[in-house]
């Protein structure tokens, strides 16, 4: 089972410029039909746009913790969550206060400039404690690939080769109607028994147990050590490789299926000619 969610749109309950049900509707359009509504600091939209031709959409209820030192994008929420009275040294309560809902909460866009742009767009809070964070936005469809999305890439993998489970996410980071095919997507990798299973509970356990893939387009499956890389419909795929990075350092490959040790956390990209990462995956160590 193989499902996208895009995870990070905004309407105008906070800062965007479409409807709760223009942004359903744009999404339903475009075969999208599990998204987040994560607005600003408000959770306003999310019980009116339950409602709404929920026969055609999965909705994900979220918010944007958005503080003067950097957003949190919070997922499966039940109710708001002050975020005011933070300073950069004690971030960490807003993840605890997140997992108290039984909520998963990521760091998003965290290398975006803030000034002139706005402050707190780059993240500048200390986390103590990795082990709170659920996952880093390491593609913000808003942002440069070389300048802020590359650096979230090597945050994201210094990471899980640390040990610490945290998988990768894209974000369209929608205000207004964008393309929504030629980008970074997000799939979550979940075997079948989840098919019955409602949208929170598959995002959670996908999330929590490196069940992500973010893609232009390449798919890498991973059915217990073994890996394999397919669909590579709009690149070249002799002009495309594979990197395995663990703690023993990065091997590169040019095969599309290969073993790995379920044994060692592992990160595994694909990169096109320009060596930029097209696709990603982690692997937890169990």
């Amino acid at each position: 089972m193989i499902k996208r969610v895009e995870l990070h749109n905004h309407t105008n309950e906070s800062d965007g410029k479409l409807s709760i049900y223009e942004l359903a509707d744009y999404f339903t359009e475009n075969e999208i039909t599990a998204f987040a509504l994560s607005d600003h600091n408000t959770t306003s939209g999310i019980a009116p746009l339950r409602e709404y031709k929920k026969d055609k959409f999965e909705l994900i209820e979220s918010c944007e913790l958005t503080t003067y030192y950097g957003h949190i994008v919070v997922h499966n929420i039940k109710e708001n969550i002050p975020w005011d009275d933070i300073n950069t040294e004690n971030v960490d309560v807003l993840f605890d206060r997140a997992h108290a809902q039984n909520a998963i909460a990521g760091i998003a866009h965290p290398f975006c400039p803030a000034k002139p742009l706005g402050n707190g767009i780059r993240f500048e809070l200390k986390v103590n404690d990795y082990k709170k964070v659920d996952f880093i936005e390491v593609v913000n469809m808003c942002c440069s690939y070389e300048l802020v999305n590359s650096k979230a890439f090597a945050l994201w993998e210094d990471l899980v080769i640390e040990g610490y489970r945290i998988s990768p996410t894209s974000g369209l980071d929608l205000h207004v109607k964008a393309e929504v095919s030629n980008i970074y997507k997000t799939y979550l990798m979940l075997d079948d028994t989840f098919k019955n299973k409602d949208i929170a509970t598959q995002l959670d356990f996908a999330i929590k147990n490196g069940l992500v893939l973010v893609t232009r387009e390449p798919i890498i499956e991973i059915n217990d050590s073994k890996v394999s890389v397919t669909n590579f419909d709009k690149y070249k795929e002799r002009e495309c490789y594979v990197t395995v990075v663990t703690k023993n350092g990065v091997k590169k490959l040019t095969d599309y299926k290969f073993d790995i040790n379920l044994g060692e956390a592992t990160v595994i990209k694909v990169h096109d000619k320009n060596d930029k990462i097209i696709a990603c995956r982690a692997v937890f160590r169990k």
